[in-house]
């Protein structure tokens, strides 16, 4: 039962989102990025002819991770909000993982577990930053795969599993610091 009500769940946010993006749609695009998008695809142009080096100016202010997704799909701004609504659904049922472990004993960390997912598929703010063309989706699930990687190894019973899911949480938050700055404060 939790991972089908999970499953149904993760889809209602996922609708959630699509639908969005759907309602607020308008040709230019603008409705999605105020402006920052165009930094980021100026960036993977950059990219696709071949500058891994990120020598452009613009990575002092956005960090290349995202301009690499934009480049990877092809600078395509309706595949890109697509992707990061995939991104952003992603998001709960890591909240549901994270929920399960934080949660009081079985009996109810189940349901509260499910009511975190809940609440994260249907927040608001949520919906509005899964559904732009900005590194936010990206950042955010790379800084919850993160947390629940520091939840594993705070059950790590060997030195190499601590050792393995140190580095793994720590690589998160460097990849989430290199898709938008703010996660570098953890």
């Amino acid at each position: 039962m939790p991972r089908f009500g999970l499953l149904t769940i993760t889809i209602i946010g996922l609708l959630l989102r699509g639908g969005y993006a759907l309602v607020t749609y308008e040709p230019s695009l603008l409705n999605y990025h105020s402006g920052d998008y165009r930094e980021y695809s100026n960036a993977a142009e950059d990219i696709l002819q071949g500058d891994l080096e990120f020598k452009n100016s613009v990575y002092l202010v956005r960090p290349p991770l995202f301009p690499l997704l934009v480049a990877a799909l092809g600078i395509q701004p309706l595949l890109i909000i697509a992707a990061n609504i995939l991104l952003g659904a992603a998001i709960i049922p890591l909240t549901y993982v994270l929920a399960r472990h934080f949660a009081p004993p079985p009996d109810s960390s189940q349901k509260l577990a499910l009511l975190a997912a809940c609440i994260v598929a249907i927040d608001p703010t949520s919906i509005r930053y899964s559904s732009v063309l900005l590194a936010e989706p990206l950042a955010n699930l790379l800084l919850a795969f993160a947390f629940v990687s520091l939840m594993a190894l705070k059950q790590a019973d060997t030195r190499r599993a601590v050792a393995a899911w140190g580095l793994l949480a720590g690589g998160f938050i460097i990849l989430s610091a290199l898709t938008r700055p703010a996660a570098y404060l953890l």
